[in-house]
């Protein structure tokens, strides 16, 4: 087995273990470490051909990447982890913003070092958003899993073996699975198409304003306003990326500003304009603390 290793480091607080605590919740779904102190992470490399298995451990402010057996360009995958974990942004305005906003800085006390955990790619977050239409999410995450290890890409983790999401050229030849309707087959081959055709590059994504964005990935057959805000910032991790049509990211407003209610549009404007240039990866820790807070207070 040949493994490749190459070092990132952060420009800003980054923590790896926040991660590492996130990736066995219900919004990320990536193998448990055998460490307490490693994350690994499979996925689909952005060429759309070769699946990635990869180990991430912290030593001090510098990340350590193991990468084994990849056909992958190396610099392609380390873009790509990156993009991921909010690593390609300059976050030292980013503590600022937590030391003169309070609840962002409640936030970085509850998560420290954490950014923005995103999925591998507007691709495969496309892929996760059709199954999941009108599904639970603990349901939708078991078939898409399944749909991995059946059609994608295999890595090894010791002694796991673990199947990432299979490529557009193999998602066009799939006509039917188990859990997956005729809609969303149809769905997902026009998210396959889009994937060839180049419409879900993350750069290209990431570098139009964001409603163009959100239009052009409209133009996906299956993909609604819903979708489009989760791909934009959950796939591409655009930094400062808002949703609109997210309603637990208000419910959480409402819960961490003391709120009597759920914000209005207004109200919403108003106070993430505070959280400017990072709104996505605001976003993103509040539905985390939120998910947190119901889970303990479903406890007690």
């Amino acid at each position: 087995m040949t493994t490749q290793c190459f070092e990132i480091h952060p420009v800003g607080s980054f923590d790896l273990s926040s991660y590492i605590h996130a990736s066995g919740g219900g919004l990320m779904m990536h193998p448990r470490g055998t460490s307490p102190n490693e994350l690994q992470l499979a996925f689909l490399a952005d060429d759309f051909e070769h699946a990635v298995g990869v180990r991430l451990r912290q030593t001090g402010s510098t990340v350590h990447a193991a990468v084994s057996d990849c056909q992958a360009d190396i610099d392609l995958v380390r873009r790509q982890i990156e993009r991921m974990l909010g690593l390609d942004v300059d976050a030292r305005r980013f503590d600022d913003l937590a030391v003169k906003e309070p609840v962002i800085g409640r936030l970085r006390e509850r998560f420290p070092g954490l950014r923005h955990y995103g999925f591998a790619s507007p691709y495969e977050s496309a892929v996760r958003f059709v199954i999941g239409q009108r599904m639970r999410i603990t349901q939708a995450a078991v078939i898409r899993q399944r749909l991995a290890d059946a059609h994608g890409g295999k890595v090894t983790f010791g002694e796991t073996i673990r199947g990432v999401v299979p490529s557009p050229r193999v998602l066009l030849g799939i006509t039917e699975f188990p859990g997956i309707n005729a809609a969303k087959i149809k769905a997902l081959h026009a998210v396959a198409t889009a994937a060839h055709e180049g419409g879900l590059d993350a750069e290209v994504l990431r570098s139009l304003p964001h409603e163009f964005a959100l239009a052009h990935l409209q133009k996906i057959h299956g993909i609604g306003p819903f979708s489009a805000e989760g791909i934009l910032i959950r796939g591409a991790v655009a930094p400062d990326a808002l949703p609109t049509n997210e309603p637990r990211l208000k419910r959480a407003v409402a819960r961490a500003y003391g709120l009597c209610s759920e914000p209005d549009d207004a109200q919403m404007t108003r106070i993430s304009d505070g959280w400017r240039p990072f709104r996505g990866w605001v976003c993103y820790q509040l539905r985390r603390w939120l998910e947190d807070e119901t889970h303990e207070i479903s406890r007690k």
